[in-house]
């Protein structure tokens, strides 16, 4: 975000002008969502000048009489990436090491599950410390930014999972069929009998920052 501080302002007036168009058929709005790489580098001065971005989009939203929800997953850009480290070789052995896979998911206080609640810890205190529009029901998951919430308008309820699909995404490399995702994420947000939860909802919508292809192939059977 820092980085593109001069690219912005020339967008921000023509978006705001499609806006304005736009809420005169499909307005006002009830939710904004963000899938990922809403800063560069994780840094958290990129989060202050993020939320001075938000502040002026809210406020013309605002004035044209909408005050969305604001949902977000993290992205690759949004984490801070550690330094080299015997953990971090580790975790690069995900998928060829069960061992290393077995403890990222059973032993919340493994060094591998820590060096992931490091890297998205710059994310996280953005996340809960924002002012913008949240929902009221929420509910937090087993990794960084994992979440369920649900959004009723009427007789409709819009139910929401985010998932991180990018918690293996901590170094420079095309990781395109690399990343994972678990039942176990979902698991953790929506319960035990996940299906149930979609069944409880009018429509759901499942928002992570990475499309199918760069999961690895088991991964993108069980989507």
């Amino acid at each position: 975000m820092l980085a593109q501080a001069s690219l912005w302002p020339n967008i921000e007036k023509p978006f705001f002008e499609d806006l304005t168009w736009l809420n005169q058929t499909c307005g006002p709005w009830d939710f904004i969502m963000f899938s990922g790489d809403l800063v560069q580098k994780g840094d958290p001065r990129e989060f202050v000048k993020l939320n001075d971005t938000l502040k002026r989009l809210y406020e013309h939203l605002n004035s044209l009489g909408s005050d969305p929800v604001l949902l977000v997953v993290p992205g690759n850009h949004d984490l801070k990436r550690p330094a080299s480290s015997d953990t971090l070789q580790r975790l690069q052995r995900f998928h060829e090491d069960k061992s290393v896979s077995t403890e990222f998911w059973d032993d919340r206080g493994s060094p591998l599950r820590q060096l992931i609640k490091t890297s998205f810890a710059p994310f996280v205190k953005w996340h809960k410390n924002h002012q913008f529009q949240k929902p009221r029901q929420f509910q937090q998951g087993i990794l960084p930014g994992d979440f369920s919430a649900t959004i009723e308008k009427g007789d409709i309820r819009v139910g929401f999972v985010g998932l991180n699909s990018t918690f293996l995404q901590l170094t420079d490399g095309d990781y395109t069929g690399k990343l994972a995702l678990s039942t176990r994420q979902l698991i953790s947000v929506c319960g035990e009998h996940f299906t149930d939860w979609f069944d409880r909802h009018t429509v759901c919508f499942l928002m992570t920052h990475h499309p199918p292809s760069w999961l690895i192939s088991p991964c993108r059977v069980g989507l």
